[in-house]
């Protein structure tokens, strides 16, 4: 009777993990080609064949939970690019037993902390990813998983204390160089710079702002910065005004006249630019008032007429009666 050959033989005969043996057989990524190669000589030498059907079996299900803002128009780039890193990985893990149960929340219409007290006190999960950046009620409803021992993988933000087992954090701090980045494309020279920097105990906009510093002290020194922080408490519009929440930004823009200008660019530099017209960067021109274009047309009118009576006494000095004269 032949000795039925299983994936851990094939492991320690390959010299591998048994994880590296199923994803080599199963032709998944991450598994360099000549341990592929080498993965699936062993298997054939040892006649191995794998059995999916049995292996799920013989795993308990699990099931992992992801939480996350849905996609939506105003949430178009960030968030979809998680959900699909998500989605990809959990396609991989199929052959492992495990499902996915994807929850997104809307603004305005769920939140992310009743999304995961409704899944808390709904089913029984093995582990929740969701969104690191909460308020305080979204850390209660986090902690109840805690408590409970499940494992919770936060993207993004990682609050105080909470309890999480892992956090996948983006480089803010290339984030920050890359606005630094396009900022100087626009404004080359020296000049102020407004920077909303938000607040700096926040770690994803401290790294941000940081970033944001580095890049033009390494590459734009002229830049001065002025920043603008505020309280996760207050809330800024667009339109702020100086007694609103928001109108530190308003009132920095008043006293340090931040965009009356071209950054970077003196009144003789966009002079000299308007003269060289084709060279580098053309100003938009000013518009003038109706009755200051009418002044200039008709002083434009008065040169044209005087150069004409210049010409015609020209002309006649020349071809005229005087050069008869003189001959």
């Amino acid at each position: 009777m032949s000795i039925r050959i299983t994936i851990k033989d094939v492991a320690h005969k390959a010299g591998v993990s048994i994880g590296t043996v199923h994803s080599a057989l199963a032709g998944k990524a991450g598994v360099a080609l000549k341990t592929r190669q080498r993965v699936e000589r062993v298997a054939r030498e040892c006649d191995y064949r794998r059995n999916v059907a049995s292996s799920s079996l013989k795993r308990k299900p699990k099931h992992i939970a992801a939480v996350f803002p849905g996609v939506c128009a105003n949430n178009k780039y960030f968030f979809p690019q998680v959900w699909d890193g998500f989605r990809a990985y959990m396609d991989t893990a199929k052959d492992f037993n495990i499902t996915a149960i994807e929850i997104p929340y809307f603004r305005d219409v769920n939140s992310q902390a009743e999304e995961v007290h409704s899944l808390f006190n709904r089913l029984i999960v093995d582990g929740l990813v969701t969104v690191g950046y909460m308020d305080s009620a979204g850390q209660e409803a986090l902690s109840c998983f805690i408590r409970r021992g499940v494992p919770v993988v936060l993207v993004g933000g990682d609050p105080p204390e909470s309890g999480r087992l892992y956090r996948v954090r983006p480089d803010y701090g290339v984030i920050g160089r890359t606005m630094a980045e396009l900022l100087s494309w626009q404004a080359p020279g020296p000049g102020s710079v407004l920077m909303c920097a938000g607040d700096p105990a926040i770690s994803s906009q401290y790294f941000v702002a940081r970033g944001f510093d580095a890049y033009l002290e390494e590459n734009r020194p002229g830049h001065t910065v002025i920043k603008s922080h505020k309280a996760v408490s207050e809330t800024c519009s667009c339109a702020c005004s100086p007694n609103s929440p928001g109108g530190g930004h308003s009132r920095l823009l008043q006293r340090h006249r931040v965009g009356k200008r071209p950054v970077g660019r003196s009144p003789a530099e966009i002079g000299k630019g308007r003269e060289n017209a084709g060279h580098g960067h053309r100003p938009f021109p000013r518009k003038r008032p109706v009755s200051q274009g009418r002044r200039v047309y008709e002083h434009l009118v008065q040169k044209s007429f005087s150069a004409v009576q210049a010409g015609r006494r020209m002309h006649g000095e020349v071809f005229g009666g005087r050069q008869g004269s003189r001959t």
